[in-house]
């Protein structure tokens, strides 16, 4: 399993399924990325107030099977 470490903005968020987000960060690098949070709607998530839209946030990627952007 690959990871990369990105920055980037965040354009929008939206919720799916019960307990995950979907995230669009523009990067510098990779351009606009669609990403999945898993366990972001809970009530115990910690960083949930970084995932607001406009936030300038880095964040670490899990890829496999030639997922983001290889």
């Amino acid at each position: 399993m690959k990871t990369y470490k990105v920055s980037g903005i965040v354009l929008k968020k939206q919720d799916i399924f019960e307990k995950d987000k979907t995230i669009d960060l523009f990067t510098p690098d990779k351009g606009k990325l669609r990403l999945l949070a898993k366990y972001a709607n809970t009530k115990s998530f910690k960083f949930s107030g970084t995932l607001e839209v406009t936030n300038f946030v880095e964040v670490v990627l899990y890829a496999c099977c030639g997922a983001a952007g290889d």
